[in-house]
């Protein structure tokens, strides 16, 4: 299980480093709150020793924002190896407080907006993140 939470922290900071635009962002977090217009993400903020903080980011959903599953394989299918990670496109009402996702968000203003969001699945192997 920490092999998983291990591979996703590096991704989400690599992805972060990386943003291709300066108003361009990736946020990876707890969802704390979620509707049909915005979420709340619960991301951990800068760490210390015996003392970590979360910070809350209100991101926007538009009606154009892509909403993806990603889960583990147990079977090799289309060219994949077993373990790889199969994505699957779910609405907005499919996200729930709790679930771990991973956000790219844009500027429009002052606030952001999701352009996409990637939920893990929950499975017996990661348990319930609540």
């Amino acid at each position: 299980m920490w092999r998983i939470v291990l591979a996703v922290f590096l991704t989400a900071t690599w992805a972060t480093s990386t943003a291709h635009a300066a108003d361009e962002s990736t946020h990876s977090g707890r969802l704390g709150a979620v509707s049909d217009h915005e979420l709340t993400l619960e991301v951990m903020g800068p760490w210390a020793p015996h003392r970590a903080t979360i910070h809350r980011l209100a991101i926007a959903i538009a009606p154009a924002t892509k909403v993806d599953r990603v889960a583990r394989t147990t079977k090799a299918a289309g060219g994949a190896w077993p373990g790889s990670f199969a994505s699957t496109a779910v609405a907005v009402s499919d996200l729930h407080p709790g679930d771990y996702v991973t956000v790219r968000a844009s500027r429009d203003g002052r606030r952001l907006v999701a352009d996409s969001i990637v939920v893990m699945a929950r499975t017996a192997e990661t348990g319930p993140t609540a």
